[in-house]
């Protein structure tokens, strides 16, 4: 808990309860990692349920138990746990002066939010949901972690069906907002591009009148908001006339934004958009361009999001962490487009949570593959035979191959794999794409 006054104050204000605050610890809804002085908060979640664990809490000496069954001393029972989370975390955040700066999108909001905080740590006191915290939990929780000190909170804001984006922006009120992009992403809950495109748009709606959003002008659907008068907007693109307009230099691995010299450095596997959005909404935010490139070069990327790991002479591009259609297709751009002589080797699992249109999505990867001219793919996963299939349909000469069981796909790489090869994989959460990495070290 950032502030124990204010987190106190927040209770008082919903129940009109007191709590000791000297003995008060944190907040928390694992009751794993419970410890004395905690309020617990008990939900029921598709695993666990937390009121199985409220007399262990209780026993062992915490503050407060707020849940949805039980009514006695330190024990607040209530209509949802998840809505009082919700109603607190707001109060919470209600009574801070900082600026709170909203993400989401369907690709790379984690990466974006991480290097933003990275860069404006140096100038600002900036906070940020740490690691994924980015759902209907997640990132209420996170809010607490706010201080009254903070300038600048950076809350990332996840969605996979349709109203979590409106719910979870009227819970943080983000003074300036930033959706990434619009891709092919939980399309089994969301429909459609349309869909996703509906969903994500509540942050932007969520602006108040001197909320800032921050618009992709190079997204055809997100373009179309900049014609939106209820919010203030800066645009950035690499195409047609944008607040913050980039043209890459590939002689010198540089981004030109607006004519200051953006240096893109060689130690992490950033993509140019995360790179444009960051520097938009920072110099926005007054940040030099010396201060920028200076945070730039020492950004480490967060693990399995691109990162590099250098393993038995050859480089394993880490993106294992999440895919969707979108994601897996910038992939493989950003590693055709990578400078080297040596051979590139692709692993993909499959894209999960993508919908009635999900095999066709796998085929379609086809012609990505064909066109960048990889050494060899391999593919693990149901879903990822039907590239497999669709390889073989186009009678294609390319050197693709498939397995069942990631066993073999971890042998056949120890036996292929040569010094100074480039390795990427990429893969659904679901598809546990980091134990290969783990195999083959």
């Amino acid at each position: 808990i950032g502030d124990k006054k204010i987190f106190s104050n927040s209770i008082k204000m919903l129940f009109n309860i007191d709590i000791n605050i000297e003995k008060l610890n944190a907040i928390t809804f694992d009751s794993r990692n419970f410890k004395k002085g905690d309020l617990f908060i008990a939900l029921s979640g598709k695993k666990s349920d937390g009121h199985n664990y409220i007399q262990k809490c209780a026993d062992k000496g915490a503050t407060l138990i707020i849940n949805e069954r039980i009514k006695s001393n330190k024990i607040l029972k209530v209509k949802s746990s998840k809505e009082t989370l919700g109603k607190l975390a707001n109060l919470y955040r209600s009574q801070m002066n900082c600026k709170l700066i909203g993400i989401t999108g369907s690709n790379g909001k984690t990466t974006t939010k991480e290097l933003l905080a990275h860069i404006l740590n140096s100038t600002y006191r900036t906070s940020y949901t740490k690691e994924n915290y980015n759902s209907t939990i997640g990132m209420p929780m996170s809010l607490f972690a706010i201080k009254k000190t903070d300038d600048i909170f950076i809350a990332e804001i996840g969605t996979n069906k349709k109203g979590e984006i409106k719910y979870l922006s009227e819970i943080a009120k983000p003074d300036m907002a930033l959706i990434t992009n619009i891709s092919e992403s939980h399309l089994s809950n969301l429909i459609d591009l349309n869909g996703v495109f509906e969903e994500k748009i509540n942050l932007f709606k969520s602006l108040s009148i001197h909320g800032v959003a921050f618009i992709n002008m190079d997204d055809k659907f997100l373009s179309e908001t900049q014609k939106e008068t209820k919010y203030n907007h800066i645009t950035f693109g690499f195409n047609g006339d944008c607040d913050f307009k980039a043209k890459q230099k590939t002689e010198s691995k540089s981004l030109i934004i607006n004519e200051e010299e953006v240096i893109i450095p060689k130690s992490n596997n950033l993509h140019l958009y995360n790179i444009l959005s960051a520097f938009s909404i920072c110099t926005t935010l007054g940040i030099e361009i010396e201060d920028f490139n200076e945070r730039l070069d020492s950004f480490e990327m967060p693990s399995g999001r691109g990162d590099f790991i250098f393993l038995n002479k050859f480089t394993i591009v880490n993106d294992s962490y999440n895919a969707n259609y979108g994601s897996v297709v910038s992939g493989l751009k950003k590693i055709a487009n990578m400078k080297t002589n040596h051979r590139k080797l692709i692993v993909l699992g499959d894209m999960l949570e993508l919908g009635k249109n999900e095999k066709q999505l796998h085929r379609s990867l086809y012609k990505h593959i064909i066109q960048n001219k990889f050494y060899r793919t391999y593919l693990y996963g149901f879903l990822m035979h039907e590239l497999f299939l669709e390889t073989k349909k186009q009678k294609s000469k390319i050197d693709i191959r498939y397995y069942e069981n990631q066993e073999d796909l971890i042998l056949d790489l120890k036996i292929s794999l040569k010094p100074k090869d480039v390795l990427y994989i990429k893969g659904s959460r679901g598809m546990k794409m980091e134990n290969i990495i783990k195999g083959i070290a």
